[in-house]
């Protein structure tokens, strides 16, 4: 369709009627006055009553003896809410699912606020005799009216589980006839969604199902149950085969097991081949599943090949794109909350060995907390939940994005709150104590006794505003939707037709609540497709072109938590006025059309075009060629937590090192492995040696450096070992020498005596007599952490023979590089330290000294530097990696990071004692059993765990504290820094530089520009469980837009924790190293960089 086609397909859409434009105008400014007096400016939503709208559903909810939450473990999980015009009256109507109450349905009978009457029972969908789950709205029968696919669960008669499936009969009246379709499943069901994932023109369902207790323990976690099949537990892919459905779960590749606990479904394109693939967010052990969709009426499970990890108690889930990328990003609902007290009553000690047994057993890495899973367009995701303020949001059970402010991005709602905390430390405390007196008694646990010492969790409601794609700011109070509650099923819709969406809200034991959003002030466009088809109208995908602006929705009913709003969308538009440029409509069976040039703050319903064309593909990408290198780093395993339970990470795992001359790469290997130095040809052959390190196999090559030691002007390999695991076994340093490309040991070169374990080794003429010396960075002491080794300045004497000029105490030294950074001449030092500053070491008469350190950029947990003349002037500064802002410590403190250690009350060994800030107050990171078990003095202290929770560090430990080493670490972002203390200071880098700790940072022109680019790995993986993998990042690529400023471009889709990077320019050859892994050989065809 051209230009022309809003005017000669008029019949293909009309304006909806917006019910303030009939108002009087008397009426209209006395609504207005009266709005202003239940709105602030600062609120954007309004809570309204039962009494305001007619819908008075309660969800209630009573337990006896019989049945209640120890006996069902999902009794508080709540009911769902569907969205839909049912009398196709041009108004919403809203249905409530109930689980011990009859479901409702209202319909809405418009006005400036939202009114509604109810239906009486005769409208046949109350349900009454069995609990009540998801709700599903579809026109099932393609007769243009909108049915209800009722899932049920609980009850322990097959016959209460059935699931219902209610016919409207188009006179607001409904007939249960799922037995006919096939749909009256028996399981216990959570919910289902329809859709045409085989695209024969009709709508076929996935059936979200779950588990019972029995397989819900660590105990169930067993690998062979995950072939175990059980009908009433497993997920079903049922195929409409002419009006009935099929069960088709094996033979399409999705079939469950015994250990699915399916809570959320989200349906998406998720690979962007147009066709549909759905996740499952899978409560308990069982990981959750994502299923591709193969485009021949099967799919293939590809969760680990696209997801570093996720959930542990995955509940509710939304697809959507959050960054406007034109990419569908995830986000999966969890248990973690973010205030002090409420983590501190939530967490037991952590467990790294259970935690690594489910691993090993073939479970997934999984974590208690939400997940964001960013869409990368190459089919993996990167994870940044908690850089984008969206991780610890309590008990939550729905997620919805829309555009709720309508500035263009779509924002985030998440319901909240659970009746029963049994999650409580306090409360499975108080458990334990019961059964022991029960068990000392000879008599039965009273449960109601104990149900009624479970704690709830009553809390508010969130909602997170969209900061341009890059983040989320909670705005839950200054919009007025912060009243604490328990929360389940949601939905969004414009309820009032004024153009912004309202909530509503399934609770338990309380209203079910509506929020009417303010009048828009931005400008907005709705595009409706409830009219078309049902099988093209799902699936379908709306892109809105406005100016630069591309915002994409797809048109998926199910969404949150057991809930579905069948209503159209609303795109905001942010600042933008006049008409929009295009949308661009590509129906679930791949067709397009397409409209343009649209009068804005109007809702266009759209029917399929006869003549809508086949959708174009998308150029391909130029391809990359990865290929595995044949050296595999192995490591030995190791748990330092056995050591040092208190580490907030492993130590032991910082390998391989990597250096690189312009045709060679060595590549150090774990204690028990040969190193190698590779040699790489123009076409990518590789040629490995490893014979000169087989009988240093014992070391765990951590840093390296090639220099020309004896000056004989090739390069020679100087090779650091780490050692936190057993220090003194191998040398610190050890010094290789090249003979006409074979290396051989000098035993002699460095002293001897030199007890470390290194954390990067650096060559420089530090002494200006033509040859290269040696810095030696001290990582740590051997079980000792956080305490810095000794550092080493080693001087040569021409002869490749070094003695040891200085000690320096520098603390915990992960990285340094060599420069003139004043211009003088003389080579100076800049080094960057764990809990420690990036530091600038001036080089004075000669040597290097620790009286002469100035600070360049605020402590850290600083990982890796690189040089670079960003902005062309001559003039090098640089680039340093940390932490970043993507993880648990990050999300919960206000203020960075304090390290206490020492050994208060007179503990055995040195404890790390991370405390974090919240509100001003500093607190212990580490759970009551967890400190307790290193400090026992101090049960008698803290008898209980409400009262640790609310302690600050300095309350806990007290006059102790004082004799404490001290290390603060204010500052996790990584940066880009002056070399000049007098200059313009540190500046961040973007965003997704943020995403992981950078471990290793390679400056290069990959786009041929002459400007210099930066390629950033790292991820760490082995870190306290709370804390979890770090591994958003698959290899960055950085491009310098010309002025100094690096933008992101993407990334190469190189997964693993990256320790080292080599490019050969020349041919376009990048090597990366990674921890127990292949090292990759990565080429960079230069086009492939200049595509957007």
């Amino acid at each position: 369709m051209g230009p022309n086609t809003f005017g000669v397909h008029s019949h293909l859409y009309h304006q909806r009627n917006r019910p303030l434009a009939r108002l009087p105008l008397p009426l209209l400014l006395a609504l207005l006055l009266t709005w202003g007096c239940r709105n602030t400016p600062e609120t954007r939503f309004t809570a309204l009553s039962p009494a305001d709208t007619g819908v008075n559903f309660v969800n209630k909810l009573e337990e006896s003896a019989e049945f209640n939450v120890l006996k069902y473990g999902y009794f508080y999980n709540g009911g769902g809410v569907g969205v839909g015009d049912f009398n196709r009256d041009g108004i919403p109507d809203l249905y409530f699912s109930g689980n011990l109450v009859p479901n409702q349905l209202y319909f809405g009978e418009g006005g400036a606020e939202p009114r509604y009457r109810r239906a009486p029972e005769s409208a046949g969908i109350a349900a009454a005799d069995g609990w009540n789950t998801g709700v599903s709205i579809v026109d099932i029968n393609g007769d243009g009216w909108l049915d209800i696919y009722q899932c049920r669960s609980a009850a322990a008669s097959p016959r209460l589980r059935r699931n219902l499936l209610f016919i409207n009969n188009g006179d607001e009246t409904f007939t249960e006839r799922a037995a006919e379709f096939g749909l009256d499943e028996s399981a216990y069901s959570t919910q289902a969604a329809f859709f045409d994932y085989d695209r024969d023109g009709d709508l076929d369902c996935y059936l979200l199902n779950h588990s019972v207790q029995e397989y819900a323990g660590f105990s169930a976690a067993r690998s062979e149950l995950k072939e175990t099949y059980d009908p009433h537990y497993a997920s079903k892919l049922m195929r409409n085969d002419g009006g009935t459905f099929t069960d088709v779960s094996r033979e399409a590749g999705v079939a469950g097991n015994v250990l699915n606990f399916g809570l959320g479904l989200a349906l998406g394109d998720f690979d962007g081949d147009g066709w549909t693939d759905f996740y499952v967010s899978n409560d308990f052990n069982e990981e959750d599943y994502y299923f591709r969709n193969q485009r021949d009426g099967t799919f293939v499970p590809a969760l680990r090949q696209a997801f570093d990890h996720v959930s542990l108690f995955s509940m509710g889930s939304e697809a959507a794109d959050l960054n406007n990328d034109g990419h569908t990003d995830l986000v999966t609902l969890d248990m973690l909350p973010r205030p002090n007290e409420r983590i501190k009553m939530t967490s037991g000690a952590d467990n790294y060995q259970k935690y690594r047994a489910l691993v090993d057993n073939g479970f997934y890495y999984q974590y208690m907390r939400n997940m964001l899973h960013l869409n990368q367009g190459d089919g993996r995701f990167a994870e940044v939940g908690q850089q984008y303020g969206v991780s610890n949001t309590d008990w939550s059970w729905s997620v919805l994005a829309g555009d709720l402010d309508l500035d263009g991005y779509q924002d985030l709602y998440i319901t909240n709150g659970y009746a029963r905390d049994y999650t409580n430390m306090e409360f499975l405390n108080y458990t334990v104590d019961v059964q022991t007196r029960a068990r000392e008694k000879g008599a039965e646990v009273d449960l109601m006794e104990v149900i009624a010492n479970m704690p709830s969790i009553e809390v508010g409601n969130l909602a997170y505003r969209n900061r341009q794609g890059e983040g989320f700011e909670d705005v839950s109070d200054a919009w007025g939707l912060a009243r604490p509650s328990l929360s389940n099923g949601a939905a969004l819709a414009d309820l009032d037709g004024n153009g912004s969406l309202d909530i509503v809200v399934n609770n338990v034991n309380a209203p079910a609540a509506i929020y009417r959003n303010a009048a828009p002030e931005a400008s907005f466009l709705g595009v409706d497709l409830t009219a078309a088809p049902t099988a093209l109208a799902i699936g379908a995908r709306v892109r809105l072109v406005d100016g630069e602006s591309v915002q994409t929705r797809h048109f998926y009913p199910v969404r949150g938590f057991q809930s579905s709003a069948y209503v159209p969308f609303l795109f905001g538009r942010g600042d933008r006025r006049g008409p929009v440029d295009s949308v661009v409509i590509t129906w679930a069976d791949g067709r397009e059309q397409v409209m343009t040039n649209l009068a804005p703050d109007q809702v266009v319903t759209v029917m399929p075009a006869e003549n809508r064309l086949a959708s174009l593909s998308a150029p391909p990408s130029p391809s990359r060629e990865v290929r595995e290198l044949p050296f595999v780093h192995r490591e030995d395993r190791q748990n330092d937590f056995d050591r040092q339970s208190l580490l907030p990470f492993m130590l032991s795992y910082e390998g391989p090192a990597l250096a690189a001359t312009a045709d060679l790469v060595f590549l150090g290997g774990a204690s028990g492995q040969s190193s190698a130095v590779l040699s790489i040809t123009a076409s990518g052959d590789v040629r490995l040696d490893s014979t000169a390190f087989v009988a240093s196999a014992g070391a765990e090559d951590v840093a390296a450096t090639f220099t020309d030691l004896d000056g004989d002007g090739d390069a020679d390999l100087v090779v650091g070992a780490g050692a936190y695991a057993g220090a003194g076994r191998e040398p610190a340093v050890r010094a290789y020498r090249n003979e006409a490309g074979t290396f051989h040991l000098m035993p002699a070169a460095i002293p001897d005596d030199l007890k470390a374990h290194a954390g990067v080794v650096v060559a420089l003429d530090v002494d200006g007599d033509g040859d290269q010396d040696l810095f030696l960075g001290s990582r740590v002491q051997a079980g000792d952490y956080p305490r810095g080794g000794t550092s080493y300045l080693l001087v040569n004497d021409g002869s490749a023979t070094f003695t040891t000029s200085r000690p320096l105490d520098l603390g915990m030294v992960t990285c340094a590089v060599a420069t003139d950074a004043n211009g003088d001449g003389a080579t100076d030092l800049v080094v960057g330290r764990d809990f420690g500053t990036v530091a600038l070491l001036t080089n004075s008469g000669g040597t290097l000294s620790v009286d002469g350190i100035t600070d360049l950029a605020p402590a850290g947990l600083w990982r890796s530097l690189a040089l670079a003349d960003l902005d062309g002037d001559g003039a090098n500064e640089l680039i340093a990696g940390n932490l970043g802002l993507n993880n648990q410590l990050a999300a919960v403190t206000d203020t960075g990071l304090t390290l206490y250690h020492g050994q208060p009350f007179g503990a055995d060994q040195r404890l790390p004692l991370l405390a974090y800030t919240q509100d001003g107050r500093e607190y212990p990171f580490a759970a009551r059993d967890e400190l307790f078990a290193v400090l026992p003095a101090l049960k008698k202290r803290y008898p209980d765990y409400t009262t640790y929770a609310k302690a600050t560090i300095g309350e806990v430990l007290g006059d102790e504290l004082a004799e404490l080493e001290v290390l603060p670490a204010p500052e996790l972002r990584s940066l880009a820094v002056s070399l000049d203390p007098a200059g313009p200071g540190t500046r961040a880098l973007p965003p997704a530089a943020q995403r992981a700790p950078l471990r290793a940072l390679l400056v290069a022109d990959v786009n041929d520009d002459g400007h210099p680019d930066l390629i950033a790995g790292g991820n760490l993986h082995r870190t306290r469980v709370r804390i979890g993998r770090m591994d958003a990042n698959h290899l960055q690529i950085f491009l310098n837009d010309g002025k100094g400023q690096l933008r992101y471009f993407g990334d190469l889709g190189v997964t693993g924790e990256v320790t080292g990077l080599a490019y050969f320019p020349t041919h376009r050859w990048l090597v990366a190293a990674r921890n127990d892994a292949p090292a990759l050989l990565i080429q960079l065809p230069v086009e492939s960089f200049r595509q957007r």
